[in-house]
């Protein structure tokens, strides 16, 4: 687990500040109390009609949403949040270009439309995700080559909403789903969820003695206390949970954490305790492996 600086590869620094706690803007952004910031984070939108200001969003991620009434003064909190911490729109549609050319250079998709409908293929580029597609030809471009191109990865669809029991982002048959759950609230979120949904791609190629190995590494890790989690969505100990049951959860989230967290991560595992640093240290070495020897700073 150790490197020389010379050869660690680099997400962009916004992903890479998922290895550190999520700092509040709380006192910063002038009324903005905690319990409105965990709403913004959590996709709540302030919105300015021809009849005043509203508040509101989707039901638990859902196509349902609920709205009421507010004033200027949230208006203003939640413009000075998003622009800090969240998503904005924007007209230029050059990191929507640089996307679209890196996935059909790798023969992948760019897919967009409502989940309950078929897909747009290739996706419309769309002001409200503005922002969105250049976050994330940013993070693909740092991944290598071979993990581009494998049948594991067949498209990356933005926009809609989840159909089934995942409301944020999903992966199913080779397709990434970021759905306007993880669109329209906090960076954080949107960068956390996109690299966990690219993860599954990796859990899905691992070969079948690989998992079973992997398996056993994860039991040990478990019983020993000794999981990775990282603030995005929730809290670090609700990620914790998530990987706690499901190794493929587990896989996963550590494909964020060995990209996103590289120091971090490898600093966690050096001190695992007992047989969790063997576990740990198979563990990283599979992915190390599985990136082509490629590590993360």
């Amino acid at each position: 687990m150790n490197a020389s600086d010379d050869l660690f590869y680099h997400m962009p620094d916004q992903v890479r500040a998922l290895r550190d706690p999520w700092p509040t803007l709380c006192g910063r952004i002038r009324g903005l109390t905690p319990e409105e910031e965990r709403e913004f984070r959590f996709g709540r939108r302030v919105s300015q009609t021809g009849r005043g200001f509203i508040v509101g969003g989707s039901l638990q991620g859902g196509s349902s949403s609920i709205w009421s009434p507010t004033g200027p003064e949230t208006y203003e909190r939640y413009l000075q949040w998003r622009a800090i911490d969240g998503l904005e729109p924007s007209d230029d549609p050059g990191g929507y270009d640089a996307l679209r050319r890196l996935l059909e250079s790798r023969g992948k998709k760019l897919l967009g439309g409502r989940a309950d409908q078929p897909p747009l293929d290739p996706a419309p580029f769309e002001p409200r995700y503005g922002r969105v597609y250049g976050l994330l030809h940013d993070i693909l471009r740092e991944l290598p080559d071979h993990h581009l191109e494998r049948k594991e990865l067949t498209a990356l669809r933005i926009g809609g909403w989840g159909v089934d029991a995942a409301k944020a982002s999903g992966y199913d048959d080779g397709c990434i789903h970021l759905y306007d759950f993880a669109l329209k609230g906090a960076r954080r979120t949107l960068l956390g969820l996109f690299l966990h949904e690219f993860g599954h791609t990796q859990e899905v190629a691992f070969r079948a003695d690989e998992k079973e190995t992997l398996k056993h590494a994860h039991a040990t890790i478990v019983r020993h206390g000794a999981l990775y989690g990282i603030e995005y969505l929730h809290s670090a100990a609700s990620r914790i949970e998530y990987q706690r049951f499901v190794v493929t959860e587990f896989l996963a989230e550590m494909v964020l954490a060995y990209t996103a967290c590289g120091a971090a991560m490898r600093a966690h595992a050096r001190a695992a305790p007992g047989a969790a640093l063997e576990a740990w240290r198979l563990v990283y070495d599979s992915l190390k492996t599985a990136f082509g020897g490629i590590e993360y700073g």
